[in-house]
This record gives structure tokens, C-alpha cells and sequence, in this order.
């Protein structure tokens, strides 16, 4: 599994960059949850044929690095850092 970053996030060769206009109409929320714990949160529509790997026909999914299987992320392994 691999991840994917915008270049400002990207901080490992081993990590994918997503391309410039990846994004569109975001808003970006950051904060801290109840247990003081910082997070970061995008909203917004992603460009899927920018992306060879993704299906631009896909219907959508969700990304939660602390839900999952026995709370190990969704992508399993996945982490959120900040």
C-alpha cells in the first residue's frame, strides 16, 4: 500500500504525490478532538483523471485513520500526522 500527499505534506520519497489540481472547492478545518488530540479534516471534490490509478467512475469512499478494524485506519496502517 502506498500513500499519497500533496507536495507541502509530502515528506518521504516512498509517498506519492498527488498532482496540483487534485483538489477542488476544499475547505480545511483543523483543531483538536476531545481528547485534545490535533486534527486535520479536508472536505471537497477530488479530480480522479488526473490519476491513473484511480477510477474516475468510482462512487466514492472515506479515508479515517483512526476507524477501521480494531481502530488500525481505513486504509489499514494509514496515519494522519500533525
Amino acid at each position: 500500500m502506498k500513500t499519497y500527499c500533496s507536495a507541502a505534506a509530502r515528506f518521504s520519497s516512498r509517498q506519492g504525490q498527488l498532482p496540483v489540481q487534485f483538489w477542488r472547492n476544499v475547505e480545511f478545518k483543523e483543531g483538536k478532538g476531545k481528547h485534545g488530540r490535533k486534527y486535520a479534516q479536508l472536505t471537497g471534490c477530488i479530480r480522479p483523471e488526473l490519476m491513473s490509478r484511480l477510477n474516475p467512475k468510482d462512487a466514492g469512499g472515506q479515508y479515517d485513520s483512526s476507524g477501521g478494524i480494531r481502530g488500525m485506519g481505513n486504509p489499514q496502517g494509514s496515519k494522519c500526522l500533525g
